[in-house]
C-alpha cells in the first residue's frame, strides 16, 4: 500500500509542470499531426470488419463512430469485479489505440496490422473464459498498439526501430507458460511506458516537455526501485503512461489543460479510496483508456 500512495502523490507534481511548460510554451501541432493532414484528404473508407456498411464515408467519420460505439460498450462494460473491471478497460484501450493508428495511417499502409490486432483480440475475447486469459489478451493488445504506433512514427529510422525491437524482446520473454501473467503483464506495462515515451519525445521535437519528461523518467525509476510485487511494477508503468499521454495531449491541443487536470484528480481520488491492488490496477488503466480516447478525437481532428 505504501508504493502505491507514492504513486499517487506523483500525478499532481507531474501535471504542475506540464501545465507550466503549455503555458510558456505552445508546442507545434504539426508535429503530432498536421504534418500528415495533407495526405488523408483521397482517403473515403476503412473497410473494416467492425465498420459495415460504411461505403463511401469519409474515414473522420468513420473513426469518430467506431470512437462513439468503443465509448458505449465501455459504458456498459462488466465491472462486477475487479478482475472483470481490468480486463474491460484493457478491451477498450486497445480498441482506442487502434483509432489513433487508423487516423495517423494516411497512407493505410498499416490498416491490415491494425486490424488484426483487434481482430485477433476480439477473437480470443469470445473464446477465452479464463481471468488470466483474457487479462493477458486485453495486455498483450494494448502493448501490440504501442509497439505499431511507434513503429509507425519511426518508419525509416534505423536506431529507433533497432530500440523497438529491443523493447519488444524484452516484453516478450516473460511471455512463457509457467510465468504468472502478472509477471507479463508488469513487463508488457514497462514496455507501453517506454514506446510511448519514444513517441512524444519525438513529438516534442522543440523540447517543451523536458522538465516534464525527467520528472516522469525519475519517478519511474524510483517506482521500479520500491515495488514490491508485480502488481506494483504494472502499476508504476501504467501510471508513467498514463504521465506521458498527458504530454501527449496537451501537444495536440495545448487547450486541454482542463481535462489533464480533472483527469488527475479523478484518479488521485478513485486511487486514494482503492481497498486492494486489482481495484488500483482497474483504475489506473480506466484512466489511460480515457486520456487516450481524448488524444484519438485530437488525433482524428487534425489528421483527417
Amino acid at each position: 500500500m505504501l508504493f502505491r500512495r507514492f504513486l499517487l502523490v506523483l500525478l499532481f507534481p507531474l501535471v504542475m509542470i506540464a501545465l507550466n511548460c503549455c503555458s510558456n510554451n505552445t508546442p507545434r501541432q504539426t508535429d503530432a499531426g498536421e504534418e500528415v493532414a495533407a495526405s488523408s484528404s483521397s482517403r473515403t473508407v476503412i473497410d473494416s470488419p467492425s465498420a459495415t456498411g460504411t461505403e463511401g464515408t469519409p474515414v473522420k467519420e468513420q473513426l469518430l463512430a467506431r470512437l462513439e460505439r468503443i465509448r458505449a460498450e465501455h459504458r456498459n462494460a462488466n465491472r462486477s469485479s475487479a478482475i472483470a473491471t481490468l480486463i474491460s478497460e484493457l478491451r477498450y484501450l486497445s480498441r482506442t489505440l487502434a483509432v489513433t493508428a487508423h487516423a495517423l495511417d494516411t497512407d493505410m499502409e498499416y490498416h491490415h496490422e491494425i486490424e488484426a490486432i483487434v481482430s485477433r483480440a476480439d477473437s480470443l475475447d469470445r473464446v477465452r473464459t479464463d481471468d488470466a486469459g483474457n487479462v493477458m489478451n486485453g495486455m498483450l493488445a494494448t502493448y501490440e498498439m504501442y509497439a505499431l504506433l511507434a513503429k509507425m512514427r519511426f518508419i525509416g529510422r534505423t536506431d529507433e526501430q533497432n530500440l523497438i525491437q529491443e523493447i519488444h524482446d524484452e516484453a516478450i520473454r516473460k511471455l512463457q507458460p509457467e510465468i504468472p501473467v502478472v509477471d507479463a503483464a508488469a513487463g508488457f506495462a514497462d514496455a507501453c511506458y517506454s514506446l510511448s515515451r519514444m513517441i512524444i519525445d519525438d513529438i516534442d521535437s522543440e523540447s517543451h516537455f523536458e522538465s516534464a519528461f525527467e520528472h516522469i523518467e525519475h519517478q519511474y525509476a524510483q517506482g521500479k526501485r520500491v515495488a514490491g510485487s508485480e502488481e506494483d511494477h504494472f502499476l508504476n508503468g501504467i501510471f508513467r503512461t498514463f504521465e506521458i499521454s498527458q504530454l501527449w495531449l496537451l501537444a495536440l491541443n495545448p487547450r486541454m489543460t482542463k481535462d489533464v487536470s480533472e483527469m488527475n484528480s479523478g484518479i488521485s481520488s478513485e486511487s486514494a479510496e482503492a481497498t486492494n491492488v486489482g481495484t488500483q490496477m482497474g483504475i489506473a488503466v480506466k484512466y489511460l483508456y480515457h486520456i487516450s480516447t481524448l488524444i484519438a478525437e485530437q488525433t482524428i481532428e487534425l489528421t483527417l
